[in-house]
């Protein structure tokens, strides 16, 4: 009895240390003025972004996830400064096309909403170095991420996407491609052979008979290939660098 005492308390203070009083956190923001670099506003239960964060003009550093929040507003191109920029977990149905316009922002993270689409204007985010729209409805990817010069880590699993546009073999730099459940379908782009810093690429449950480009053996840095039974290798595989390691979702069985 002690012991589901103890339990229930536990989570009562869980609970309470996990609260988020909004005019506090603004009230403290605003005490640190023009010093002010990071505020979070995750768990507070926000329908609407309070018009006061976008006042605060050197933050870098903004995070609103586990809120009620459906959008984000013209406004958040106030924030010049802003280099990282969380708002997941909450109920966004779109992003914003003036997001293009935070130059500066390194981090996007918007995984676990309900987004269908990516603005075009994405592309003009040339310092992104981290993409997350894992668990959205995306159907489409716009041919402007081509210009994501310093994209590293591109997250898009569990959408709906249907195919990868060609501008995907111009991100020299990325490293980790994730696109696991999504609906892809026939042959991906010769492009991905192009990917020279891939090292993790992420096909799993990405749509039935996927076919992989000959071009895969291009990709000298892969370590780690995920698949389906049902993906199409290419006649190049045994080309492929011996230190990838090509595993089979489901099985978890290691064929290269």
């Amino acid at each position: 009895m002690k012991k589901y005492f103890k339990l229930i308390l536990f989570f009562l203070l869980s609970i309470s240390f996990l609260s988020c009083s909004v005019s506090k956190k603004l009230e403290h923001a605003r005490n640190k003025g023009e010093k002010l670099r990071k505020l979070n506003l995750g768990w507070c239960k926000l329908t609407e972004i309070p018009q006061e964060v976008f006042e605060f003009s050197n933050l870098e550093v903004l995070r609103l996830y586990k809120n009620r929040l459906e959008t984000i507003p013209p406004e958040i191109e106030k924030l010049k400064n802003l280099k990282k920029l969380t708002v997941s977990s909450n109920r966004l149905k779109s992003i914003p096309p003036e997001i293009g316009n935070l130059w500066q922002l390194e981090e996007l993270i918007l995984k676990y909403n309900k987004i269908k689409e990516i603005p075009p204007e994405i592309g003009m985010l040339e310092k992104l170095i981290l993409m997350d729209l894992e668990s959205n409805y995306i159907a489409s990817i716009p041919i402007e991420i081509g210009y994501l010069n310093n994209l590293t880590y591109l997250y898009l699993s569990r959408n709906n996407i249907t195919e990868l546009p060609h501008q995907i073999g111009m991100l020299e730099n990325l490293e980790y491609l994730r696109f696991g459940q999504n609906d892809l379908s026939g042959l991906l782009p010769d492009e991905l052979g192009e990917l020279s810093s891939l090292v993790e690429l992420d096909l799993t449950k990405s749509g039935i008979m996927v076919r992989l480009p000959e071009t895969l053996e291009n990709l000298r840095n892969l370590e780690y290939l995920y698949i389906d039974k049902t993906t199409i290798l290419p006649y190049s595989m045994h080309r492929i660098t011996p230190r990838c390691k090509i595993i089979v979702s489901n099985t978890l069985r290691l064929i290269y």
